[in-house]
Order: structure tokens, then sequence, then C-alpha cells
């Protein structure tokens, strides 16, 4: 799946707290290859499908349609949850972890320029994406409900 990434633009994706902050921030102050879309506004897979690198926060969802387009991550999670699967995603070589308390602007440019550097995040990506794939992905699952609801008593 992997395939050569076009997009260069960083794309920010903020909570309402964070997006209140970045209204206020000057627009000079913001970088020209930029793009800040309020929280439920970027189109995360078109973005994806061209992305060379994601920063998120850990969550299952945004792991796999990473994966799914062989791009590999930063994670810095915000719950107990998103940091279980931001371990996951570092152990399968898929991306690194930062702990909110140590992300600094040097900190992020310093592990994109790692994970960037370093063609077996893209592979391990794009292997756990053949993975998900191979799955069957959501056409299976609906099958898979189907079958159980139809063979199951407790619905007959």
């Amino acid at each position: 799946m992997s395939q050569t990434k076009k997009e260069t633009s960083p794309i920010v994706k903020a909570g309402s707290r964070q997006h209140e902050a970045l209204s206020s921030t000057s627009t000079r102050d913001i970088p020209e290859n930029f793009i800040i879309r309020p929280t439920g506004t970027v189109p995360q897979l078109k973005i994806l499908e061209r992305a060379s690198l994601f920063i998120m926060h850990g969550a299952g969802g945004g792991a796999r349609e990473a994966v799914w387009y062989s791009v590999p991550m930063i994670a810095v999670p915000q719950t107990y949850e998103q940091e279980i699967i931001s371990h996951r995603i570092e152990e399968q070589g898929a991306g690194i972890m930062i702990l909110p308390e140590d992300v600094t602007a040097e900190r992020l440019q310093k592990t994109a320029e790692q994970i960037l550097g370093d063609r077996s995040f893209v592979a391990n990506s794009d292997r756990l994406g053949d993975a998900c794939r191979a799955a069957g992905g959501a056409k299976r699952a609906v099958d898979e409900i189907l079958r159980y609801v139809h063979t199951t008593t407790l619905f007959n």
C-alpha cells in the first residue's frame, strides 16, 4: 500500500480549548504551510492518503486509519486507554509515543525527523495496514454480526 506521499503541510485539528487559543493567535504567527481547523472539520482520511507522518493522541480509530494508509505516527496520549494504544504503536514499530508532559516543539521536531528518516516506521505501518485489510474491514464485520444474529437462539 505504501506510496509516495505528497503532503508536506502540517494539519492541526484542535479541541475546543486549543481552538480558542489558536483563534486568538495572529495569523502572521502561523506558518503558511499549516492548516488549522476546529474539531470535527478535518477530512482526516483524505489527508492521511497523502501524509508522511500523523501526530495524534493515540486513539484506536486514528491509529487504524493511519496504518491503513501506511502512515507512521507520533502519539501523544491524553487518556489511559490512549496510552495503552500508543505503547502498542511503539512496540509494533509504527511510531513513537511522547507523554504529554514531555512534549516540546524541539522534541516533536526531533521525533518527526527520526521517524521520517527511518523507512522502517513506514514499513511497519504498512505491515499493520496489510493485516487490517486482510481482516476484511467493515464489510466482514457486518457479515460476522449478521451471521451471529442469524445463528444465535438469542435473536431467533
